[in-house]
């Protein structure tokens, strides 16, 4: 789960034109703390990954790789 929530938040982080200082500013937390999460050896708290939302402005499914489209087809 680590590295599939940082690939999702390094994807979508790129397709909103942020580099890592940039995401880490806007969400409060460290430069750090971002390039852990988005390497697989941090999982973020529920806190930090509600930041990290907000800032790219997607859900968290959207960042634990759940989208409205998987959930329907089971």
């Amino acid at each position: 789960m680590n590295a599939d929530i940082g690939k999702t938040i390094k994807q979508i982080r790129e397709r909103r034109d942020l580099n890592q200082k940039e995401l880490a500013k806007y969400a409060g937390i460290s430069n750090v703390t971002v390039c852990k999460i988005e390497q697989g050896v941090l999982t973020p708290s529920l806190k930090t990954a509600i930041s990290i939302a907000n800032v790219l402005r997607c859900s968290l499914d959207d960042l634990c790789g759940r989208s409205q489209y998987s959930r329907n087809s089971k």
